[in-house]
């Protein structure tokens, strides 16, 4: 969409916000994966804490000993200390992703101004340049209307 002959003076600030804004993008992307890594942990530690859980839980009609059910418990609590960091974790992430998100906002409405400049100012380098042209056009009109209304004696006079 360039034209010939425009240049737009703030061409430079726009490409640097544009360079502004992929990075701020590849960086959302980053926290959105690391706030999935985070939620995977934090489910599979739920799973291994059930699993111990139900391991901690004596069968009906099944001799269990006090050292075995005391061993499951302290993993149990293990897993509850762990899942927790794990949930703290995945808040972190998601407040992480929040304000990426935040910031791709900021860096899309700071680049959007520069770009709605730059088609304004475009539009107007279009309407000044048509008007040119016109003029060019006009000129060129009036000088063979001229030509044609001016006999053909008067002509080599002039010259």
């Amino acid at each position: 969409m360039t034209q010939p002959g425009f240049r737009f003076s703030l061409q430079r600030l726009l490409a640097m916000r544009l360079r502004a804004e992929r990075e701020a993008s590849i960086e959302l992307a980053t926290a959105h994966n690391a706030e999935d890594a985070a939620r995977e942990n934090a489910a599979a530690l739920e799973a291994r804490r059930a699993v111990a859980r139900d391991a901690a839980q004596p069968q009906p009609g099944t001799a269990t000993s006090v050292a075995d059910l005391r061993r499951a418990a302290f993993l149990v609590e293990q897993l509850d200390g762990t899942l927790s960091g794990a949930r703290e974790a995945v808040a972190a992430a998601e407040r992480n992703v929040q304000d990426h998100q935040w910031r791709l906002g900021e860096r899309v409405r700071d680049r959007r101004v520069l770009d709605r400049l730059r088609e304004r100012q475009l539009e107007t380098w279009k309407t000044a340049d048509a008007r040119a042209e016109r003029e060019v056009m006009d000129g060129i009109a009036r000088t063979r209307f001229m030509d044609k209304e001016t006999p053909v004696s008067q002509r080599s006079d002039e010259q």
